[in-house]
């Protein structure tokens, strides 16, 4: 038979659990005897009290509740050397099966006056590197008509803002030599005519020839056949851009900074 007075800790204990956790379909409630004893029951007799949280409450059974303890640390990626790389805001898995990981971290860029808060992509083999970084998703600009000198980075779809403080982080973009690329804004931005170093093409050398020098371009080398089949002749072009919101190319140096391989952790 069950028993109440010497077990009532436990029995407070699992009262507490009853009505603080997600009840089953058929979950066993407490029931209180005339005589004031405390017992657990499918369901409790017609001479017993069942009890809910009201009743608890009254009792005394549950005290008030306590401090809010420190939270947890967020999902980290560490170095093979347990070296902080970032905190993960986002994971990926792509078709053949590589994972990936976008993290921002803490770090003095070059040319900045404190610590800041750069975005980038990992994956287990190390800082994720692409042939198309540092070169802008839409390109990169010059002040020269021949695309040579100091690069350029549009600001005109959000990679980038003239106000100073806009971006939340600085995105870094790197290369197969482990160079990172990024653009600060703000007192840095200008807007003015600058040139676009694009990839022109036409089914004949003439027509890819007017694709670059009808808008102000100019031809870095001569159209050449680039086809497979039908006749396709291809060229990289300067092209003039008027009014032109852009900010300066920096680099930084990822290769030294970090041990491959890199795994998550807390």
């Amino acid at each position: 038979m069950p028993r109440s007075g010497s077990c009532m800790p436990a029995v407070i204990a699992l009262a507490v659990g009853l009505v603080a956790g997600a009840a089953p379909a058929h979950a066993s409630v407490l029931c209180k005897r005339m005589g004031g004893g405390l017992l657990v029951r499918d369901t409790c007799k017609k001479h017993e009290q069942t009890l809910g949280p009201v009743q608890l409450d009254e009792l005394g059974l549950r005290g008030p509740t306590g401090p809010i303890g420190p939270s947890g640390g967020g999902l980290k990626v560490l170095d093979a050397t347990g070296a902080e790389v970032g905190l993960v805001t986002s994971l990926q898995s792509a078709y053949y099966g590589e994972q990936s990981a976008r993290v921002v971290s803490e770090m003095t860029l070059p040319g900045a006056s404190g610590p800041e808060f750069v975005g980038f992509s990992v994956s287990a083999r190390g800082v994720t590197t692409s042939d198309y970084a540092c070169n802008g998703y839409y390109g990169i600009y010059y002040r020269n008509a021949d695309c040579t000198g100091d690069p350029f980075q549009t600001c005109d779809y959000g990679s980038c803002s003239s106000a100073t403080g806009a971006l939340l982080f600085t995105p870094v973009s790197v290369n197969t030599d482990g160079i990172g690329c990024f653009v600060r804004g703000g007192s840095e931005f200008r807007r003015g005519d600058f040139y676009h170093l694009i990839n022109v093409h036409g089914p004949s050398i003439e027509a890819a020839t007017s694709q670059c020098v009808t808008g102000g371009g100019t031809l870095l080398s001569p159209a050449v056949s680039c086809g497979n089949g039908s006749p396709l002749f291809c060229a990289q072009c300067c092209a003039f851009g008027h009014s032109v919101g852009v900010a300066p190319v920096h680099q930084v140096d990822f290769s030294t900074i970090w041990t491959p391989p890199f795994r998550l952790g807390r």
